[in-house]
């Protein structure tokens, strides 16, 4: 247990390790950033236009998408630029890891547990708007000028 608390929370820098995962870890946070604002500008249009269950969900997603980019992008710039830091330690990146897969099995955990009954709900009100009748508007007299 020793020696893995001596490898969490040691500085890189000290022991001369290289971090060889660079180039993946920027793909990765790149395509966290870029697919939802790719997603905000053109793809909610295109995509999800008339379906507002799917719009909220991936609403959701992108906005954590977007975060959890950003921290990625931010952890990788400490190790890089300062490795001998706080910052630096490798539970940092196994907790920012760790966080990542929570919030995707949450929203894997949504579809399976309450998505199906929240798109069949929708589809019922929008069979019940076809067949009820909609109100008419009432027609006000016109009011007289003096």
């Amino acid at each position: 247990m020793g020696n893995l608390y001596q490898w969490l929370f040691t500085a890189p820098g000290s022991t001369g390790e290289v971090f060889h995962f660079y180039v993946p870890w920027i793909i990765v946070c790149s395509l966290g950033v870029i697919v939802p604002f790719y997603y905000s500008v053109e793809g909610r249009k295109r995509f999800v236009k008339n379906h507002p269950i799917e719009r909220h969900f991936l609403d959701k997603i992108m906005g954590w998408s977007v975060i959890l980019a950003l921290c990625g992008f931010l952890l990788m710039a400490m190790r890089y630029l300062v490795p001998d830091e706080f910052f630096a330690w490798r539970v940092w990146r196994y907790l920012w890891g760790v966080i990542c897969l929570g919030v995707a099995g949450r929203y894997i955990y949504y579809l399976v547990r309450y998505y199906p009954k929240e798109r069949a709900q929708y589809r019922r009100e929008q069979v019940m708007k076809q067949y009820y009748p909609r109100p008419r508007a009432r027609s006000r007299p016109a009011a007289r000028r003096s």
